[in-house]
Order: structure tokens, then sequence, then C-alpha cells
């Protein structure tokens, strides 16, 4: 844990992880990314941002899935798509730069273990919890309860 200015946060270190990406001759380095939406909808997409990419486990078996996530997501080249986006910052058409996304060597790298912080807490942290690099980001939880705020009664818990 660390402390925060009011509070504390919830933190580990993410060790052993990737992530994916390829150099594109105009725009330069592209790689995955992931996030959750506002609604909820996990966003699987690029980035040229090396910060935002995806960590993903050494040998993750789910990159062909994370991929086809990013073309269903992208299919539709609406204006707010990654293959719209991306390209329009270097005056690269999106159907070329779809194409290259298709047909480009997407290369693993490894990354050095990386601080994240927990971003919300529903009552217990699982495989689904977000987590994010950025501490001011991260949820606090009181120093006085120790719970978020919550009443440490209100759900049934008594104790310390």
């Amino acid at each position: 844990m660390q402390k925060a200015a009011n509070g504390f946060v919830l933190g580990r270190c993410m060790t052993g992880t990737v992530i994916v990406g390829s150099y594109h001759v105009a725009l330069g380095p592209i790689f995955w990314e992931s996030f959750r939406e506002p609604n909820g909808v996990r966003h699987h997409g690029l980035t040229s941002g090396g910060d935002r990419a995806h960590r993903f486990k050494h040998d993750s078996n789910d990159l062909d899935a994370f991929a086809s996530g990013i073309f269903e997501r992208n299919a539709a080249l609406e204006s707010d798509s990654d293959l719209v986006r991306l390209p329009a910052r270097a005056d690269v058409s999106a159907s070329a730069f779809a194409e290259w996304v298709a047909t480009t060597v997407w290369m693993e790298v490894s990354v050095g273990p990386t601080p994240v912080f927990l971003c919300s807490f529903d009552g217990y942290i699982d495989r689904s919890s977000q987590w994010t690099r950025d501490l001011s980001a991260a949820h606090r939880f009181s120093a006085s309860t120790g719970w978020g705020g919550c009443d440490r009664t209100s759900s049934g818990f008594r104790g310390t």
C-alpha cells in the first residue's frame, strides 16, 4: 500500500509482462491498448503512447482474441475509430492504415516492473478489477475506516 494525502491506495508491481507493438513509417511506434469505456465496455484498440500500451502476461495465449477485438471495435472506420484517428495525424488514409495494421509484424517486447494502483473497489478484488499506472486516478481508501469511507457495519462486517 502507498500512502496518499487523504488515506491510502492499494498498489502492486506488475512483472513478467510484454507489450505488443510495431513501427509505422509515418506514425512511429504503434501499440495495442485496452481500457474500460465509461459505459463499462472494454475497448481494444491502438495507441501511439507506449505508456498506454496494454500489458500482457509473458507467453499470453489471448493475443489472437485481443487482435480480433481491435478489428471488431474499429471495423466501421468511424471518426473516433483508432483506424481513422491515428493516421489522420500524419495524413495517412484510414484504409491504408487498416491494411498496414492487418499485415504488419506485431512484436512482443518485454517490459520492466510496472507499479499499478487499484482504480475502484466494489468490495472485492479479482481478475476483472481495474488498475491504473496513474496514482492520481487510484481509489482512495479512508484512513479512518480502511474501507473507502464505507460504514463497516452497513455490509454486515463487524470487527476491527
